[in-house]
């Protein structure tokens, strides 16, 4: 019993972690660079895009991308809607 106990703690104490990590990542994006990951969450053919082209849009991503320390923004994407942050962002507006 007490090593489960133990588990869950660990567990719950990693989900803290990572969400105070998430948050300051997520603190550090502007309101542009927020607005990207909305609609590149919505739109699939905007990532396309952006492989192909638009060059202006990949340093905006590539900073994305070291904030949250991921490889691909579609890692960053899932880990902002595992946390709702849209959602809260959405509320404050």
């Amino acid at each position: 019993m007490n090593g489960k106990r133990r588990k869950k703690t660990k567990k719950l104490e990693n989900n803290r972690l990572s969400l105070m990590y998430t948050l300051n990542a997520v603190s550090h994006l502007n309101k542009e660079e927020f607005e990207l990951l909305k609609k590149l969450k919505h739109e699939s053919s905007l990532k396309e895009s952006i492989r192909e082209s638009e060059l202006h849009v990949r340093p905006k991503i590539q900073k994305i991308l070291d904030d949250f320390n991921a490889d691909s923004i579609e890692e960053v994407i899932q880990i902002v809607e595992n946390f709702r942050l849209f959602e809260l962002y959405d509320f404050n507006r």
